[in-house]
């Protein structure tokens, strides 16, 4: 940012638009808690259709989420946060190896359509 902070976003999709509370999905997602997330594989905490297609990030689609948006100082200091809905539209979706190649290059990603 131009005051030298840096601003952060995290975006979680708002999963209780599409799973009504106190159903058998809801009850059932609530037991297993978490979609896991292996290399080779996801086991999904909501049905495929819900998980990959309606709440799933996916680039160039807006979706319904719940953001904390924060502005943090180059020493890690909170200055700034905002907590709410958002509708988020993703430009990319990153693959864990591009991640990790920025990571360890340090090289700044450009979006193709940037």
């Amino acid at each position: 940012m131009k005051n030298g902070n840096y601003e952060i976003g995290v975006h979680i999709a708002d999963v209780a638009h599409y799973v009504e509370e106190d159903t058998v999905l809801d009850k059932t997602a609530y037991g297993k808690a978490t979609s896991v997330y292996l290399p080779d594989r996801v086991n999904p905490m909501l049905p495929e259709h819900i998980s990959n297609v309606l709440c799933s990030l996916r680039p160039n689609e807006d979706k319904l989420t719940f953001s904390a948006i924060f502005q943090i100082s180059p020493k890690g200091q909170v200055k700034q946060h905002w907590l709410g809905k958002t509708i988020i539209h993703s430009d990319h979706r990153f693959t864990y190896e591009e991640v990790q190649e920025i990571i360890e290059t340090r090289k700044e990603y450009m979006l193709s359509n940037s």
